[in-house]
């Protein structure tokens, strides 16, 4: 069938409608069958299927041209004409099937079209590609960042400008190097296998590495981001690099000031765990001796004036305690004493503080307590009477006529009905303050700037840490001023509600433990000394006195056996505390009892002690009854230790309470017989029925878990005859009789 010329030229006009292939294509396919309807027309690339069509616009399950050519080799084929085919542009061929004799000119007119069509499309594309091409390489060239690529042996095969100038070779010249020329690790070529195997493992690899220049130039630090790229059958290694110098430099000024600000730091606390020390150690003294005069009959103005010289001294050590608490609160590393307290006992301690201090410059000074106020509260005492001595001494200090007055009243939290809530008002008639200073007042190292200021010399710390304590306690601080009429500080502070049992109703700790112990004090101060010994006068303790730690682990090498309790001062000279206890526990492998006498409050760890054998802590300047129930606790705790441990027993019975008994009953029971047989050995040397009552033991040694004569059981058990009747041997079985003796005097406690 002839094609209308008006339909094969809107067909060849159309084609220009057309800017890309696979539209182009699918158009003309379209129109062929449009206009001979019994044709199909197949699009190969390569031989592989693009499309197909026929009458229907459906594809066919033909997919490449081998299976075309192999059904139209059936004699049943339903093709009535071998295909006439068409090779296009770029690779492109298309079979038209069922074409008419009559039909093919027209078709080869409609498809040299579209050849021609194609071939511009082709051009253009190929155009645009190279510009896209060589703009992508122009972007590459001439990045900031770096680009090298090597093959998989390591041999350079392309870098960028930059680069170029980092290694001071040219971009032409990059096939002359290998990686191993600027990294000198990858000149043993395992080091480059292995590089190269993790980047084909992990996919991208960032590191930090050095570009050495071949020329002149200096070495510059950079941070490779390391990839694998296949191209073409090969595998590349591409990095991209970027210039880190300045980051380095950067990092490098950080890092040496975070070693600055930490050697300050250390520097800050140092000085303050010094000077922590020097004032608690002679402070520890006069609080101790003077706590000593209260216990004989002297005048009663005597007596007061010992009184007020303590509350002072107690005063200097709660700020000496609060420095270090300001320095923790800045650490992180605050924690509050929580306890029982009778309000009436502590605002008493601070009146015996403050009101001398009123008095002698002529001034009243009150404190009101509202009668439905609750005495006995939950807080921390030592924190509440540091706030309230700070702004009544300030309140002294600034006001040279008039009056003081501290007034305490109930106020109501409304977020939690077990809480009090009180607001202690003080009000002095004093110089005030101007409203300028007002948001300075709780600066650290701040005080206003007046002819005051130099009558009344100060470090500038008090408010400051007021503020920090009355917000650790979840309260809050007001203050109204004006200049010349006086200052009102407004404390409003929540407490705890004392409910059920009291602290106060808690088992007392029996002291009478402390009687007639001896006692080892191992302390360089004197004073020091006669103060532990004075505490412990009335309970007949014997004393024995070092002088440092060497001097004490010397005593103990010859007199281990006889002492009760060891108090050992921390820091002394030629042997501190810590390396004494060491000593101690490692060498002479004593367990007697340590406490640890410090007046290093600021670096405590009951850890770190507890590491050097060290079983409790008491910090000076200590009060005597905490100073004898601490080491009253620590005696009962001794006497009530036992040389076993049930917890292996537990397990292997399946915490099954009867066999876990009955195993505990028959191991009473045989103690005894042990004991017994194991004397008569020693006695009339019976070696071979030893080593029987021996190995019949050991089993029930290690059960129980009776750690002090595991190791001299298994030794027992290897020994051979010559080695029997040797001292070693000797007190090895002597010691295994003793802890068994021991063992069945507590065994039954533990029954269940």
């Amino acid at each position: 069938m002839a094609v209308n010329p008006s339909q094969l030229k809107n067909i060849l006009l159309n084609t220009n409608n057309f800017s890309g292939t696979n539209k182009l294509i699918d158009f003309i396919c379209k129109e062929l069958i449009n206009l001979f309807y019994e044709i199909e027309v197949i699009v190969f690339r390569n031989n592989t299927l693009i499309c197909s069509y026929n009458k229907d616009y459906q594809s066919n399950t033909i997919k490449n041209k081998e299976l075309l050519s192999t059904i139209l080799a059936k004699e049943n084929s339903t093709y009535k004409t071998n295909p006439t085919y068409y090779r296009l542009k770029n690779d492109l061929e298309i079979a038209v099937l069922n074409l008419k004799t009559e039909e093919k000119d027209s078709v080869d007119l409609i498809i040299n079209t579209l050849n021609l069509k194609l071939e511009n499309i082709f051009l253009k594309e190929k155009n645009t590609q190279n510009s896209r091409i060589k703009l992508i390489e122009n972007i590459l060239l001439n990045t900031k960042d770096g680009i090298q690529v090597a093959d998989i042996t390591g041999q350079m095969v392309y870098i960028n400008n930059e680069v170029s100038a980092r290694l001071g070779i040219p971009t032409t010249d990059v096939n002359k190097y290998h990686v191993s020329d600027f990294e000198p690790l990858f000149k043993d070529p395992i080091n480059w296998n292995q590089h190269v195997e993790v980047v084909r493992k992990k996919g991208i690899v960032v590191i930090e590495s050095t570009n050495y220049h071949v020329g002149s130039k200096k070495d510059i630090q950079v941070e490779l981001i390391v990839s694998l790229l296949e191209f073409d059958g090969k595998e590349y290694i591409i990095a991209a690099s970027r210039d880190i110098e300045e980051r380095i430099i950067a990092r490098n000024a950080l890092l040496a000031s975070k070693v600055q600000a930490e050697e300050i730091v250390s520097f800050k606390d140092e000085f303050i765990a010094n000077m922590s020390h020097e004032i608690r150690t002679p402070l520890n003294g006069i609080l101790g001796l003077s706590r000593e005069l209260t216990k004989h009959d002297l005048p009663e103005e005597v007596q007061e004036i010992i009184k007020h010289l303590r509350a002072s001294g107690k005063f200097l050590s709660s700020i000496i305690n609060n420095v270090l608490d300001i320095s923790k609160i800045n650490d992180g590393n605050f924690n509050l004493n929580i306890q029982e307290i009778d309000l009436n006992q502590t605002l008493n301690q601070v009146t015996s503080i403050i009101q001398p201090q009123a008095v002698e410059k002529g001034l009243s000074y009150f404190v009101t307590t509202a009668p439905d106020i609750n005495s006995e509260l939950y807080t921390d005492e030592t924190c509440l009477k540091q706030i309230l001595i700070n702004v009544l001494h300030n309140a002294v200090k600034f006001t040279n006529e008039g009056k003081i007055s501290l007034d305490i009243k109930n106020c109501k939290d409304n977020t939690d009905q077990n809480k009090n809530c009180l607001t202690f008002t003080i009000t002095d008639t004093g110089i005030g303050m101007t409203e300028e200073f007002i948001p300075k007042l709780f600066d650290k190292f701040t005080q206003e700037g007046t002819i005051e200021k130099i009558k009344n010399q100060g470090t500038g710390l008090g408010m400051s840490i007021t503020k920090e304590l009355v917000e650790k306690l979840g309260g809050r601080i007001i203050v109204n001023t004006r200049k010349n009429k006086g200052t009102t500080f407004e404390i409003t502070i929540p407490f705890q509600k004392v409910n059920g049992t009291k602290l106060s109703e808690k088992a007392v700790v029996d002291t009478s433990v402390l009687f007639r112990k001896n006692i080892l004090i191992v302390e360089d101060n004197p004073i020091n000394r006669l103060v532990a010994k004075s505490s412990l006068r009335k309970y007949q303790c014997k004393i024995t006195e070092c002088e440092n730690g060497l001097e004490a682990v010397q005593f103990l090498k010859t007199n281990n056996t006889g002492i009760d309790l060891i108090l050992m001062d921390i820091q002394m000279p030629i042997m501190d505390g810590f390396e004494a206890s060491k000593k101690i526990r490692n060498e002479l492998k004593l367990t007697t009892p340590i406490v640890g006498l410090t007046a290093n409050a600021l670096h405590f760890s009951k850890e770190n002690y507890e590491n050097f054998g060290i079983n409790e802590c008491i910090f000076k300047p200590y009060d005597e009854a905490h100073f004898l129930n601490t080491l009253s606790s620590i005696l009962e705790k001794d006497n009530e230790k036992v040389p076993f441990d049930l917890s292996h027993l537990k397990k292997i019975t399946f915490e099954d309470k009867t066999l876990f008994n009955d195993i505990i009953l028959l191991f009473f029971d045989a103690i005894p017989e042990t004991i017994e047989n194991l004397e008569i050995q020693l006695r009339n040397n019976l070696f071979a029925d030893f080593k029987k009552t021996i190995h019949k033991v050991k089993p029930n040694i290690h059960t129980f878990r009776i750690s002090e004569i595991m190791d001299d059981i298994d030794y027992l058990n290897e020994i051979d005859e010559s080695d029997f009747l040797n001292t070693n041997t000797t007190e090895r079985i002597l010691k295994i009789i003793s802890t068994l003796q021991a063992v069945r005097t507590n065994l039954k406690k533990h029954l269940i």
